[in-house]
């Protein structure tokens, strides 16, 4: 299992209650020409009209990533092809707007979608500039037979900037480490707190407090149907630790821990 196995994970909907999908590009020139026409949508929507930049950043990021160049994208690279910055003087260490800018597109992006249900979705996720392409299913068109869904919470407690950053990649790292290790009769689920608990079997929640002292997660297994706490566990790092390694054990002991809990009906 590789992390490129991943795009064939499904994960709820954030706003709508429904499933999206990852669109493999690579299937038929059918799926490029429906990103295509989901862009120049976009692009002609309230939320992008007047927003001629983002407009610019976002379709050289699709673009180049339907024509297989993804892997190859990167601030510097970035910098030159939309904001005409010069290759002898630029330097993306000295001069952020590829970042600042790419914070904005999301967060565009993030509000866009909320208010309404869309057939594909772009996402541009954190530390990356690669577009991943969704594709939403309703949980009517879904066949749950024999499926049992198992929900993912992820919260900072407090508005501390370095830990609302912190759980937005390990919300990712879970839902990886979810789909490795959980059986295949389970579907791995994006839950919120307003979504709630009525479609989900079971739900696993992780809270982050942050002091100076320590990074301290809280995670919980609970059964939907009847509240009951199967499981429990709680893990410390140093607040400067290496971010990356961090999520990634924390996720790892998380859904070995939680695997031993999961039983098919």
């Amino acid at each position: 299992m590789t992390p490129d196995d991943f795009s064939a994970n499904r994960c709820a909907d954030e706003s709508h209650g429904g499933v999206v999908q990852e669109i493999d590009i690579t299937a038929s020139p059918e799926a490029k020409n429906a990103i295509l026409k989901a862009l120049d949508e976009l692009l002609a929507s309230s939320s992008f009209s007047r927003a001629a930049r983002l407009g610019q950043l976002l379709t050289y990021l699709v673009r180049t990533c339907i024509e297989g160049q993804g892997t190859y994208l990167n601030e510097y690279a970035i910098g030159l092809a939309v904001f005409n910055r010069n290759a002898n003087e630029y330097n993306p260490g000295d001069d952020p707007i590829v970042r600042v800018q790419a914070g904005r597109l999301r967060h565009r992006l993030k509000e866009h979608y909320f208010s309404r249900r869309y057939p594909i979705r772009f996402d541009i996720p954190l530390g990356s500039y690669v577009v991943r392409f969704l594709q939403e299913q309703p949980w009517s068109e879904l066949s749950a037979s024999g499926i049992q869904r198992v929900g993912l919470q992820v919260c900072c407690i407090g508005p501390d900037q370095d830990g609302l950053l912190f759980v937005e990649g390990l919300s990712d790292e879970l839902a990886y480490h979810a789909y490795v290790n959980f059986p295949s009769a389970f579907e791995v689920v994006i839950a919120l707190e307003a979504y709630g608990n009525k479609s989900l079997d079971y739900l696993i929640v992780a809270r982050l407090r942050l002091d100076d002292q320590r990074l301290r997660l809280s995670a919980r297994l609970t059964r939907c149907n009847d509240g009951r706490l199967l499981w429990a566990g709680q893990y410390d790092h140093p607040p400067r630790t290496n971010v990356i390694a961090a999520q990634q054990e924390i996720a790892s002991l998380i859904c070995v821990s939680a695997r031993r809990f999961l039983r098919v009906d």
